[in-house]
């Protein structure tokens, strides 16, 4: 049974990731993401999925520094604003 998350079966995606302001700049997000990436390929995904509000410029920068490449913009996904979709190819 495939327990990976999104309908295609191949791709899982981290819906909320947040680090407390006083451990930030530690390394500790890209902890939680490559672990999130190993569980995922642990899992046979192919791919990991990621989004953040369209303002988060520095979150967006974040996770392309890491490896992720941006996917597009969904309009209206938040009650506030547009979502940005970044995806990282994790397995073959």
């Amino acid at each position: 049974q495939n327990q990976v998350s999104w309908p295609d079966g191949h791709k899982m995606e981290i819906f909320i990731l947040g680090v407390d302001a006083n451990h930030r700049e530690q390394g500790v997000a890209k902890k939680l993401v490559l672990a999130a990436e190993e569980y995922a390929t642990a899992q046979k995904a192919q791919k990991v999925i990621v989004s953040t509000h369209v303002a988060m410029e520095s979150v967006h920068l974040f996770y392309q520094k890491i490896g992720y490449e941006k996917m597009g913009i969904l309009h209206d996904y938040y009650d506030n604003g547009d979502a940005v979709f970044f995806q990282k190819r994790v397995s073959v």
